[in-house]
């Protein structure tokens, strides 16, 4: 297959694979409105309240799942999409599951969460979509000239807390530095560091902002690290969880109560940094789903979890003796709790599957440090990275799960990103760059 960067049109497909100019003009849209809808959230600017409402929400969901439903059947040439079966088979079950959802709703609640969690379990489908180089460079476009001067613009009134939630995309590029334009290599290490540094309430933020920092320290020293570097990391990180589990099961170490280790004693949940709020969520949900054998099928996405401890009282007031909440911070918690073992081991086939290609099979060294990413961010699963909403973050995340999935960006050379990367910051080009053959 044959791709280009033209002047002004980004890297184009060939022959039928071409997307048509609504479907380009409509991914960045639904994309920015997803931003702005998370920047209104968290700010205290009246101006940009009108914006975030639950049917702007909904409806901008709706819209950019949609549209790569649309792309995925209609656009893609088998040799460009990522055919796996894993996708085929991921997706009946989230249909089952949804469908058994239905005859499992009891009220009103049960109803709205069932309404809320089935679409979010079809974030995957982005895959389709930002596997085409052109399409990702055209939303990241988008959003760099868009989204960062609005942000900037109303910085002053946002909840520093949520600041590196909303440039959760930058992390795809901080370790990919050394590829920026150079005023954009500024910028987006100032960032990088702002998001380390503003606040240390937003913990879970922090450490991926520290970790995609780490990767470029690894691109730093890159003549002393090897192809089998990269594979030892990715056989860590998908370890890890499985060795903290053996531990904590036998009483020997609990990961999540650092601070009881330490001897820091906390003050409170939200300014100890070692504070534990994970363990009573892994004990509920496991509870929850041995109690209903529910553990290989998963309670469907209308019945959530049980709890008594991790609800608002406004939750409380809303399910009175149920105690029941929808979801919960951990994405794969939360899958496991919806789909049970049998779409979590399919959902963490994603991660998996995404991490090996990135890292065994790609023609440049940047795709390897995107692969030890993904799967940090499938350790994250554990404890954040949470999908109860098509926010900014899930977007960013399914676009680097993308890219690692994607034959034609791990056809790459050095090179060919380099340059594709550099299309992103660019309004036009007068020079057409050679045809790059992907194979």
């Amino acid at each position: 297959m044959d791709i280009s960067y033209q002047a002004g049109g980004g890297w184009s497909l060939d022959g039928k694979s071409r997307l048509p100019s609504s479907m380009r003009v409509v991914l960045p849209f639904a994309v920015m409105v997803k931003a702005m809808i998370m920047l209104s959230m968290y700010s205290s600017a009246a101006i940009l309240h009108p914006i975030c409402t639950e049917q702007a929400i909904s409806l901008s969901s709706a819209l950019l799942l949609a549209v790569s439903f649309v792309i995925m059947r209609k656009y893609f040439r088998q040799d460009a999409a990522p055919t796996y079966p894993l996708f085929s088979i991921y997706f009946l079950w989230v249909f089952i599951c949804c469908l058994r959802g239905v005859f499992a709703v009891d009220g009103y609640w049960s109803a709205r969460a069932l309404a809320t969690n089935a679409p979010t379990l079809f974030i995957p489908v982005l895959v389709y979509v930002f596997s085409l180089p052109e399409v990702t460079r055209q939303v990241l476009s988008v959003w760099f000239r868009i989204f960062i001067p609005v942000f900037f613009l109303f910085i002053l009134t946002l909840n520093p807390d949520f600041y590196a939630s909303l440039l959760n995309p930058l992390l795809m590029l901080v370790p990919w530095l050394p590829l920026l334009p150079r005023r954009w290599k500024l910028v987006v290490l100032v960032m990088a560091c702002l998001m380390v540094c503003i606040s240390m309430g937003a913990r879970s933020q922090i450490l991926k902002a520290l970790v995609a920092l780490s990767l470029l320290a690894f691109y730093c020293g890159r003549t002393l690290l090897k192809d089998c570097f990269y594979r030892m990391m990715r056989h860590v990180l998908f370890l890890l969880p499985t060795l903290f589990l053996v531990l904590g099961l036998g009483g020997v170490f609990n990961v999540l109560d650092v601070g009881s280790y330490t001897g820091v004693p906390g003050s409170s949940m939200e300014d100890d940094l070692l504070a534990d709020s994970r363990s009573i969520v892994f004990e509920e949900v496991a509870t929850s789903s041995v109690k209903d054998g529910c553990i290989l099928l998963g309670r469907t996405p209308a019945q959530g979890y049980e709890t008594n401890f991790q609800m608002s009282q406004d939750e409380r007031q809303s399910y009175q003796d149920q105690k029941r909440r929808a979801w919960c911070e951990p994405v794969l918690l939360n899958i496991f709790a919806w789909t049970g073992v049998a779409g979590l081991v399919l959902y963490t086939g994603f991660y998996w599957q995404a991490s090996y290609l990135a890292i065994y099979r790609s023609n440049n060294r940047w795709m390897k440090l995107l692969g030890v990413f993904v799967a940090f961010r499938w350790l994250w699963g554990w404890l954040e990275d949470t999908n109860f909403n098509l926010d900014i973050m899930n977007v960013s995340l399914w676009m680097m799960i993308a890219m690692c999935y994607s034959s034609r960006f791990r056809a790459m050379t050095d090179r060919e990103l380099h340059e594709w990367v550099g299309s992103i910051f660019r309004r036009s080009s007068s020079n057409r760059v050679s045809s790059l053959h992907i194979p």
